[in-house]
């Protein structure tokens, strides 16, 4: 990987970065302080139904919470589509190079790969660079939610331990953050961040919004080309990791055989970390470094 000793990269670059499921931008804010740190700059979104713009489904308030209403009433983002994840992480492009920023790198963790796929695929004259962390996207015949389906996915992932109700049915990924059943907190620290501290996890786990989206993982963006350039020669990083028990390391390896043999001109640069999927928790610093990092 590249170094970042000497580089004008960093200190000319700002960093979107986008958060995944549940989450929201202060998920980001160990990493966001390293950014800084090192004399760039940042914006940690909030995406649509999530952290500041949280959209909660009535039954979360009712007691108990898994009773029926909890496990079946309809999302109150179940209408939200790719593009509406999508238009925070163009507008935000936008305002940063109006502000002017040099370059611009999208950082997606998690879910956050396919709303930055679709925004860097529609408008990819605005990013220079682009970082999965963990990260699902989509190609150009291949919706995100394909990755899900392989066979190692499908059958050892631990997250579908801690989902309520029917995806289908409720038009969300739901799971109850304000839990008090320890056994339920710790499959959802097993599978999201088994190297990071219970307690500290619990904390974590609280801040988390009830519903993501899921019908953004079987949609297809269009993949555009722009004045200078498109997104198949856009430098991107893939950080893969190697204890991840929600996108298991070979579904991520899968993500980038699948990005390296759509666009054969540039190969994707692969990072393999030691963490579970929630490495800006469990190793902020390191992430950062990896973010930070000039293409190669």
């Amino acid at each position: 990987m590249a170094t970042l000793q000497n580089s004008k990269w960093t200190a000319d670059t700002h960093y979107l970065l986008i958060h995944g499921s549940w989450h929201a931008g202060w998920c980001w804010d160990d990493v966001g302080s390293e950014i800084e740190a090192a004399g760039a700059s940042y914006t940690a979104l909030d995406l649509p139904g999530h952290g500041s713009h949280a959209l909660i489904p009535k039954s979360y308030a009712a007691a108990p919470l898994h009773g029926a209403d909890f496990e079946t009433e309809i999302s109150p983002i179940a209408k939200l589509n790719a593009a509406d994840f999508a238009a925070p992480i163009i507008a935000a492009a936008h305002h940063a190079r109006s502000n002017g920023a040099t370059r611009i790198v999208g950082v997606g963790h998690s879910m956050g790969g396919v709303p930055l796929t679709f925004a860097t695929a529609a408008e990819p004259d605005l990013f220079d660079a682009i970082v999965y962390v963990a990260s699902l996207m989509p190609l150009p015949n291949q919706p995100a939610g394909a990755f899900l389906g392989l066979p190692e996915q499908h059958e050892n992932s631990l997250l579908g331990s801690i989902l309520i109700g029917d995806s289908g049915v409720i038009g969300a990924l739901r799971i109850n953050p304000s839990s008090t059943d320890g056994d339920y907190i710790e499959k959802a620290r097993r599978a999201l961040a088994a190297d990071v501290d219970t307690a500290i996890f619990s904390a974590i786990f609280a801040k988390f919004t009830p519903d993501a989206p899921a019908n953004i993982y079987g949609e297809i963006p269009v993949f555009s080309s722009g004045d200078s350039g498109n997104f198949g020669l856009m430098p991107r990083r893939y950080i893969r990791c190697m204890t991840d028990q929600t996108l298991l390391p070979s579904t991520a390896m899968a993500i980038v055989d699948a990005l390296d043999a759509q666009w054969q001109r540039r190969k994707t640069e692969l990072v393999d970390f030691a963490s579970g999927h929630e490495p800006m928790f469990s190793s902020p610093q390191k992430l950062a470094r990896a973010i930070l990092a000039p293409p190669m």
